[in-house]
C-alpha cells in the first residue's frame, strides 16, 4: 500500500538514488519506471502511466509485462489503434500465449468487431475449454447478437465449471432474465477485461515455453466440451424460472455482495413471486446505497399489493419518497394496482411530496392511450392475455425493518 502514498518528491529522490548508484542494472532501472507506471495506472492516470511504461520499454524492450500494461492503458484511454499495435507485437513474440490472444479478442469486441472477437475466443477455448472468462465473454457476445440459446448453453457450461463465481452468476442470471422476457441488453461494460499484469514475472518471454493462463490452469476433470450450434436442447421456461431463482439466491449469499447484483437478484425473486425472499433481500439494502430508494419502493409495492401488510407498506413508501424515489411510471402503477386497497392513503403520501395523480397521468400519456384503445376494442369481452392474479402471501411482521 506504500506505493499509493507515493509523492513527486519521493519519485525524484528514488530516481536520483538510482541514477547515482552504479550497482543498479539497466533492467532494474526499467522495472522502477514500470513500478511507477503501475502506480499511475492504479490511480486512473492512464496518460502518465503510458509515459512511464514507454520509458521502461525504451530501456528494456523485453519487459513484456510493461508492454502488456501499456496496451491496456491505451485501451482505457480508448486509443485502440496503439493498443492493438502493442498487443500484436506481443502476439508475434509469443504466438501461443492465450492471455495475449484473449486480450486481442477483448479489444476486438470494444472496437465493435464481434465476429473477430468470437473467432478468437472460440480458438482459445479449443485449447483451454475451461477458461471461464472467455466462456462468459463469448456468451455475452452471443446475447448481444440475439443468439440467446447459444448464450445460455455457454453460461450453463461455465456454471458447471465454477458455480461459485459471482460475476458468472450475475451474467447467467441476466441472460436468463432477458431470455425469458425476450429482451436483449448487453453493453461493453458487461464484457470482462483480461487481468492487468502487476509483475514482470507474470508475462513469459518468447524464449519460455509456458503459456500464461489468467485464471489458473484447468484440470482435465473440469473441462467441458462446448456444444456445437443446435446440439443443445434448452429446458422449458418453467425450468428456467426455477433456475433463475436459484441463481438469484446464490448470488446474494456471503458477507459482501455487489449492490447492483443484490438489487437485480431481489427483482428477479419479486418477478418470480417469491415475495418473502424478495422482501428479505430488499430490506438488506442499506441507506447509504445508491439503490436504497428503489429498494424501499419495491418493499412498499410488495407489502401493499401482495403481502397484505398495508401499514408497513405505507411506511416503506414514505421512506422511498423521502430518499428521493422519482420513477413516475412506477408510482402511478402502484396507485392503479387492482390489489391496492389503500389508494386514499397512498395519494395522501404522494401529496405530501407534491406528487399529484392527475399530473402523473398527464406526464405519462401512454396510459391514457392504452385506455382509449381498450375502449375502441370491438370485442372487449375477449381478453387473449388475461392478467394473472397473485394470491396474497403470508409474511413475517416487518413493521420494524429499517
Amino acid at each position: 500500500m506504500y506505493r499509493k502514498m507515493l509523492s513527486w518528491w519521493w519519485v525524484g529522490a528514488l530516481l536520483i538514488g538510482i541514477t547515482g548508484c552504479t550497482t543498479v542494472t539497466e533492467n532494474q532501472f526499467a522495472e522502477e519506471y514500470y513500478n511507477i507506471a503501475n502506480i499511475y495506472y492504479e490511480q486512473g492516470d492512464f496518460e502518465r502511466a503510458t509515459e512511464f511504461y514507454a520509458k521502461s520499454l525504451a530501456i528494456n524492450p523485453r519487459l513484456y509485462s510493461a508492454e502488456y500494461n501499456l496496451a491496456f492503458a491505451y485501451i482505457r484511454l480508448e486509443r485502440y489503434g496503439e493498443a492493438e499495435e502493442h498487443l500484436q507485437q506481443l502476439a508475434a513474440a509469443d504466438p501461443d500465449n492465450l492471455l495475449i490472444q484473449e486480450s486481442i479478442g477483448y479489444l476486438a469486441f470494444l472496437r465493435g468487431n464481434t465476429d473477430q472477437a468470437s473467432e478468437l475466443y472460440n480458438s482459445i477455448l479449443e485449447q483451454d475449454p475451461a477458461r471461464l472468462r472467455v466462456i462468459n465473454n463469448l456468451a455475452l457476445i452471443k446475447r448481444s447478437q440475439g443468439n440467446n440459446n447459444e448464450a445460455l448453453v455457454l453460461f450453463q457450461q461455465a456454471y458447471e465449471i465454477d458455480p461459485d463465481d459471482q460475476e458468472l452468476l450475475f451474467g447467467y442470471m441476466q441472460a436468463l432474465r432477458s431470455y425469458l422476457s425476450r429482451e436483449i441488453d448487453v453493453s461493453g461494460d458487461d464484457i470482462d477485461s483480461p487481468d492487468d499484469i502487476d509483475s514482470p514475472d507474470d508475462i513469459d518471454s518468447p524464449d519460455d515455453t509456458g503459456d500464461i493462463v489468467a485464471i489458473g490452469d484447468s484440470s482435465e476433470d473440469s473441462i467441458v466440451e462446448l456444444a456445437k450450434d443446435g446440439d443443445a436442447t434448452l429446458p422449458t421456461d418453467d425450468d428456467l424460472q426455477e433456475l433463475i431463482v436459484q441463481l438469484a439466491r446464490s448470488l446474494t449469499e456471503g458477507d459482501s455482495v455487489n449492490p447492483e447484483w443484490h438489487i437485480e437478484a431481489s427483482s428477479v425473486l419479486e418477478e418470480a413471486q417469491h415475495y418473502n425472499d424478495a422482501l428479505a433481500l430488499y430490506a438488506e439494502i442499506q441507506e447509504d446505497s445508491d439503490y436504497y430508494s428503489l429498494a424501499r419502493f419495491r418493499l412498499a409495492y410488495i407489502l401493499l399489493t401482495a403481502a397484505g401488510e398495508p401499514q408497513n407498506g405505507l411506511e416503506r413508501l414514505n421512506e422511498a419518497l423521502e430518499a428521493g424515489y422519482l420513477d413516475q411510471s412506477q408510482l402511478l402503477m402502484l396507485y392503479d394496482h387492482e390489489f391496492l386497497l389503500q389508494k386514499k392513503e397512498v395519494e395522501e403520501i404522494y401529496m405530501d411530496f407534491d406528487i399529484a395523480i392527475a399530473q402523473l397521468r398527464e406526464q405519462l400519456p401512454s396510459n391514457t392511450d392504452d385506455e382509449e384503445n381498450a375502449e375502441e376494442d370491438p370485442n372487449p369481452e375477449e381478453d387473449p392475455n388475461p392478467e394473472q392474479t397473485a394470491e396474497p402471501v403470508e409474511t413475517e411482521d416487518r413493521a420494524n425493518e429499517q
